[in-house]
């Protein structure tokens, strides 16, 4: 029965009386305040009536507390708080206050929404890029790689709804074994990891998620083609176990939490990454992994190898170890293969060093991806001019512009060291003309003349010295990551053996006759097989969850 009356009580009771007052002072940190009622509402003369967030309509999300402040009309209902005195409850703030919030809450949500939207499809299809490519003279066969995939839609990546395109160089050696998997292999390893991070539905940073799929897609890739490569034997096992690849990876994400562009630089060894302001600075986003740099060399002997300077040059050496085909050792310190510098312990690291940038399109330009045939023979500066000036001039040609600035830049490379394999990747990010390239055109014999840039640049955002500009050098011998001796011609023709000794083992070629994926574009040969193509082979890849439990 008392239950009964309570109910009834409840349901037919007038509403509580609503007041009116003026807030006195709020601190939305502490989440407090004061409130002065009005008067003539049969209250005390000077109440003051104390106020917590918690009493706040709509909550700390709501449009109360988006507008609740000093002196602001508010209507509240009498309450107790935990102390049992006399509060103000059911807050909401009335008159002019309210209803500027709530313009200013729908009209930010609808201009973060758009600019979401625009930052999105900007990613999936708004980049522009082109790339070039030439076989040093010295080489029996080009070993540069590069791989291009547009922007790729994804969910659940921090923000609920992104893109991401991926971009990489792989500079070769001992053969095409190893930069030729790693274009293939390293943006499925990446893409994959940032799915099983979608599915995985935790709530983590775009930061991180990008930077974890970047680390374990280059652990994954190194992992794979080791573990293909100790499935063959004879001349394909030496051609394979001697081969390696440097690398450079560009993951542009976007939009992040707070709707912005985002550029992720990863790199091991000495391809380089090269970001273009409009007004023409020049940020170098990487720093090349040599053996004699301390922290490198320090890293080297801990595992076992050792440091010397060869031919003029310093290399990773084993020591008294038998290293099949390296023993001039490598002058790099870290990258993909090289399966003598990977057991027992890892002296030559794949853990690439990872770089962010947040992009601006109205003050950044374009970025150059570059191995190091390129870099060696041009200074960033005279690269970003180049490339810079061939946008402006290629604007009106009915071929890409990006295309025209990169076949321009090797070419450039190519006539002052033409003994290396070279490769470059441009990728522009704005419609705008740089303003640092709208002077006169301007010619690599030339580029001194005109200041179109400062005499300073930036090697990851760090001021450092602008590079004096080389002068032309003539045609050398080549200067190989290793050097062992070997016919490069007959390591060219052992590598060649692969398909047969794949097929007997059954890791071999996917369907030659099936059709490569449209979303991955990775260049550098006629793709005559599902290998090169890209396609997955039929050897079962360590997988992303797989590899978090060995890594």
């Amino acid at each position: 029965m008392g239950a009964l009356k309570s109910m009834l009580g409840t349901m037919f009771s007038a509403p509580k009386k609503r007041l009116q007052g003026r807030v006195k002072w709020f601190d939305k940190e502490k989440g407090f305040g004061k409130i002065l009622p009005l008067a003539g509402q049969d209250r005390p003369q000077d109440e003051v009536l104390f106020v917590h967030k918690n009493e706040l309509e709509g909550g700390v999300e709501g449009k109360t507390w988006q507008a609740i402040g000093q002196g602001v009309l508010v209507s509240f209902e009498l309450a107790k708080g935990s102390d049992k005195k006399v509060c103000a409850g059911k807050v909401r703030c009335e008159g002019l206050a309210m209803a500027v919030a709530s313009v200013a809450a729908a009209t930010a949500t609808t201009l973060s929404s758009v600019e979401d939207e625009l930052v999105h499809r900007f990613v999936v299809s708004g980049l522009r890029w082109g790339t070039s490519q030439v076989k040093g003279h010295a080489k029996a066969s080009m070993e540069d790689r590069y791989a291009e995939r547009a922007g790729v839609a994804l969910s659940n990546v921090a923000t609920g709804k992104a893109a991401c395109a991926f971009f990489g160089v792989f500079d070769g050696h001992g053969g095409v074994s190893c930069s030729d998997f790693v274009a293939n292999q390293l943006d499925r390893s990446f893409f994959d990891s940032l799915r099983e991070q979608s599915s995985q539905k935790k709530k983590i940073s775009t930061e991180a998620a990008i930077r974890s799929a970047l680390l374990s897609s280059f652990r994954i890739t190194d992992h794979n083609f080791l573990q293909y490569a100790n499935k063959l034997d004879g001349g394909a096992a030496r051609a394979w176990a001697t081969s390696g690849s440097t690398a450079c990876a560009a993951a542009i994400f976007g939009p992040d939490e707070e709707g912005r562009l985002r550029l992720h630089i990863a790199h091991a060894g000495n391809c380089r990454a090269v970001l273009v302001k409009q007004d023409g600075k020049v940020v170098r986003l990487t720093e090349e992994h040599k053996p004699n740099v301390p922290a490198e060399k320090k890293r080297i002997e801990a595992a076992g190898g050792a440091v010397a300077q060869i031919g003029g040059a310093w290399r990773v050496v084993l020591g008294s170890k038998s290293a099949r085909g390296h023993a001039a050792g490598v002058s790099i310190s870290r990258g993909f293969g090289d399966a003598d510098f990977k057991a027992p312990a890892e002296v030559v690291s794949p853990v690439p060093d990872v770089h962010t940038v947040v992009l601006d399109r109205t003050q950044d330009a374009f970025l150059l991806l570059g191995t190091d045939g390129v870099f060696g023979a041009l200074t960033d500066l005279e690269s970003a001019r180049l490339v810079g000036t061939s946008l402006r001039d290629a604007g009106g040609i009915g071929v890409e512009p990006a295309e025209v600035a990169a076949k321009r830049l090797i070419e450039a490379a190519h006539e002052r060291r033409a003994s290396d394999d070279k490769t470059a990747l441009v990728v522009v990010f704005s419609d705008l003309l740089p303003s640092a390239f709208a002077g006169p055109r301007q010619i690599l014999g030339g580029i001194s003349d005109g200041q179109l840039f400062a005499d300073t640049h930036e090697v990851n955002g760090t001021p450092a010295a602008g590079a004096a500009e080389l002068p032309a050098q003539p045609a050398v011998a080549p200067s190989d990551i290793f050097e062992d001796g070997t016919d490069p011609t007959e390591l060219a023709l052992l590598d060649d053996i692969f398909s047969s000794y794949a097929k007997d083992l059954g890791v071999g070629d996917a369907d030659a006759k099936q059709p490569a994926p449209v979303d991955t574009l990775v260049k550098g040969k006629p793709a005559n097989t599902a290998r090169e193509a890209g396609l997955p082979l039929k050897k079962k890849p360590l997988s992303a969850k797989t590899a978090k439990k060995i890594f």
